[in-house]
């Protein structure tokens, strides 16, 4: 495999994840906002304290943004920790 050919496939890992990432995310806040107005704020601006405890509590009507956003997530560790950095420069 060419290395060319590795750094599109990163590239388009990278974008399939932030896309995925993001959709997922949006999708979760628009649930807490159908749900009610304080949970959508609370989702949208404390995203870390009040959306996992949003996505507990109404996992039925979540569950699939959240694997979603947990796709994205993957992808994205994925391309950043694991896939090492392909060097412009031969070594």
């Amino acid at each position: 495999m060419s290395s060319e050919f590795f750094e599109q496939l990163v590239a388009l890992c990278g974008i399939a994840g932030v896309l995925l990432w993001f959709v997922g995310g949006i999708w979760i806040v628009l649930e807490a906002f159908k749900k009610h107005f304080l949970w959508g704020l609370g989702c949208l601006f404390f995203s870390l304290v009040v959306g996992p405890i949003f996505v507990i509590l109404y996992w039925k009507d979540t569950n699939k943004a959240f694997i979603l956003w947990m796709i994205g997530s993957v992808l994205l560790f994925l391309v950043k920790f694991i896939v090492p950095e392909v060097s412009p420069v031969p070594v």
